[in-house]
């Protein structure tokens, strides 16, 4: 039999989702915060939206308090905020209740999963400024070619990713 998400079956997993969902906390805070381990948060976070997109289909009926049914209520509010702003010509209220309706989008993105967060990896030896930073500490080590030399063979397996 398959071990139980120890996360969906926390008392606080609803918080535990939001908190997932609005990206503003790393996955070891959550866990750190939650009395969980850091792996079982990354798992949870993997069929996360697959789970909750389920509750938006009625496959869990019976559970009106999901994060689905939150975040529409949030976005109805959104709109009704922005609908009184606008007709009451408050462009800053607009404006914050438009903001706050483009994080819902995104929250919407994400539990479709269209929407990833995904770290983008750089390769810091084909970033213009670390070429020359390079380039100085090489030409300031020039009377200095053991350590020089050192420095280029270690650069080297940095640079190939070891």
């Amino acid at each position: 039999m398959p071990k139980v998400c120890s996360v969906c079956a926390h008392p606080e997993a609803e918080a535990i989702n939001i908190s997932l969902l609005s990206g503003r906390a790393s996955l070891r805070d959550i866990a750190g915060k939650y009395g969980l381990s850091l792996s079982a948060v990354h798992r949870h976070k993997q069929h996360l939206p697959t789970q909750l997109v389920a509750c938006d289909e009625g496959r869990e009926a019976g559970n009106p308090s999901n994060v689905m049914l939150r975040i529409m209520e949030l976005e109805k509010r959104a709109n009704g905020i922005y609908a009184q702003a606008t007709e009451a010509q408050d462009r800053r209220t607009a404006l914050n209740a438009l903001k706050e309706l483009r994080e819902i989008v995104t929250l919407y993105g994400r539990l479709a999963g269209e929407l990833q967060t995904q770290t983008i990896h750089q390769h810091l030896h084909v970033s213009p400024e670390w070429v020359s930073m390079r380039q100085t500490v090489l030409s300031v080590l020039k009377p200095y070619p053991e350590a020089r030399a050192a420095l280029i063979k270690a650069l080297g397996g940095v640079e190939d990713g070891q």
